[in-house]
């Protein structure tokens, strides 16, 4: 059954007007241009106009809102009209401060604007960081629980997860919104290459932390596709996980950017275990030092290296539940990426 109020073009599809924030992002900007290459239109929400690329100011078929979410001034007129809401805006690398001012408070504020508004479905960029690493085993799925401590595994986890328990809580408040949580894993591509989850890369050795686990990755315009489909499907899951097909393992994505960057160095091995003993070391002499409150790196949180248990992950729910198909293949996400095999 199609929502009610989507407008449905002469062909018999439905075509959305989305509401995008977060939109001159690096995956806003491949979101944009997936649901603008499926024929939807897009009001999309940048902070700063000067972030516009130039190609979107000559389509019809694509507005902005310059704004910003700690500061919603006309949030309400600028959602106006659009019956799907995509939320992507969060803040990534930034203080703790920052990461709960724009990802939760942003989020609170938009909230605040949709009632009386159109919009019917909302879908939220989530994130895998929210799982409970470091009890997972196995397959980490959608079933996997989310962790109960999110303070412990970063500001970023936290605030995404507080960002979610705010939406579902509107979503029960406001029981004729839909609401469906993607939850992306790594995502890479051309500008942002998500080399830290191979480890530790440097300029003579790159320390390669469990070299033959499975990463958790999706490629920027595979992930994009996603989002569009969660719009537009007509009973999507509540909560996805976004990833690949590939089985892409950190020895090989590491050997992949040096040879088609020309870059040298010499890549290092090194078992989880370790890491993994040496973190929980330094944390029980850091207590015994300074008390609960002192301060290590994040490679020597127990809760943040747990990214790199050798787990494996499933994309099951995507596919069946969205119909997602991967649109762009290992090889040619790889040479996008880092560019063609040098030699």
């Amino acid at each position: 059954m199609r929502p009610a109020g989507r407008g449905i073009s002469a062909a018999g599809w439905v075509r959305l007007r989305v509401f995008i924030t977060g939109a001159s992002g690096f995956l806003g900007r491949a979101t944009v241009a997936a649901f603008l290459g499926h024929g939807h239109t897009v009001r999309a929400m940048v902070r700063d106009s000067e972030r516009i690329p130039s190609v979107w100011k000559s389509n019809p078929d694509i507005q902005f809102y310059v704004g910003d979410l700690r500061r919603p001034t006309g949030l309400p007129e600028a959602i106006a009209g659009c019956d799907t809401l995509v939320h992507l805006a969060a803040a990534v690398i930034a203080p703790d401060a920052a990461h709960y001012a724009i990802t939760v408070g942003g989020t609170e504020n938009l909230l605040r604007a949709l009632p009386g508004s159109s919009v019917q479905r909302l879908v939220l960029a989530g994130s895998m960081s929210v799982y409970n690493w470091s009890d997972a085993r196995g397959t980490l799925t959608e079933a996997t629980p989310v962790e109960e401590r999110p303070y412990v595994a970063g500001a970023y986890a936290s605030a995404k997860l507080w960002q979610e328990r705010i939406l579902v809580r509107a979503q029960r408040e406001h029981p004729s919104w839909e609401l469906v949580i993607l939850r992306p894993g790594v995502i890479w591509g051309p500008g942002n290459e998500g080399l830290f989850m191979a480890g530790l890369p440097g300029n003579k050795l790159h320390l390669v932390i469990g070299p033959s686990r499975q990463m958790p990755m999706t490629f920027i315009d595979n992930c994009a596709e996603a989002f569009v489909l969660a719009a537009t499907h007509a009973a999507p899951p509540p909560v996805v996980n976004v990833l690949d097909d590939d089985v892409l393992t950190p020895w090989r994505f590491l050997g992949e950017y040096q040879r088609r960057r020309g870059a040298g160095g010499r890549r290092v091995p090194v078992p989880f275990l370790l890491p993994w003993i040496a973190a929980h070391s330094a944390t029980a002499i850091s207590r015994a030092c300074f008390g609960p409150g002192g301060k290590l790196p994040s490679i020597l949180m127990p809760k943040r290296l747990a990214i790199y248990k050798p787990l494996r992950f499933s994309n099951a729910l995507l596919k069946s539940g969205l119909g997602w198909r991967q649109p762009v293949d290992l090889g040619t996400a790889l040479t996008r990426t880092f560019g063609p095999p040098v030699g």
